[in-house]
């Protein structure tokens, strides 16, 4: 498993696979009923993936951390712009289908023309799903990475 899961008393402490600038581990605490609602829901909807796919439990401390920053619900707007960002999604679109083309596609491509997808995108439907997409590639990106051999180029 990727992560360390600590309960002690009130609170879920996660060991996450990354270290500080001073090769410190990195620990996250997040609360018991948070931690455990959220994995809860995990398992409902996804079944026993979290043995699986140990990623998963990352994604939710993760949105666990966002919220705890930046807050949730409706009260943020979206942002996004087609007059704004179209021209930056479709280069990003044309990078990665010519870096497809030559062999050389890097998960950066396929984020980052995902990531200026989602930002062209108003519609609410079409943001939603163009955001599931998004969260899609950025989850096969992690998925690759864990497979990967520790001595393969990044």
């Amino acid at each position: 498993m990727r992560l360390e899961l600590n309960t002690t008393g009130d609170v879920a402490r996660l060991r996450l696979p990354a270290h500080t600038d001073d090769g410190q581990a990195v620990t996250v605490s997040v609360p018991w009923p948070v931690w455990r609602a959220v994995t809860t829901h995990a398992e409902k909807t996804l079944g026993p993936t979290l043995e699986r796919a140990p990623w998963i439990a990352e994604i939710a401390l993760g949105m666990t951390q966002h919220a705890a920053r930046w807050g949730l619900g409706p009260r943020h707007h979206d942002g996004t712009c087609a007059e704004d960002w179209a021209e930056d999604a479709q280069m990003t679109r044309d990078e990665a289908t010519k870096a497809a083309l030559e062999g050389e596609l890097t998960w950066a491509h396929t984020v980052m023309a995902g990531f200026y997808a989602v930002l062209a995108t108003e519609e609410p439907a079409e943001l939603r799903a163009a955001l599931a997409v998004l969260a899609g590639g950025a989850a096969n990106w992690i998925t690759a990475m864990d497979a990967r051999d520790t001595n393969a180029p990044a």
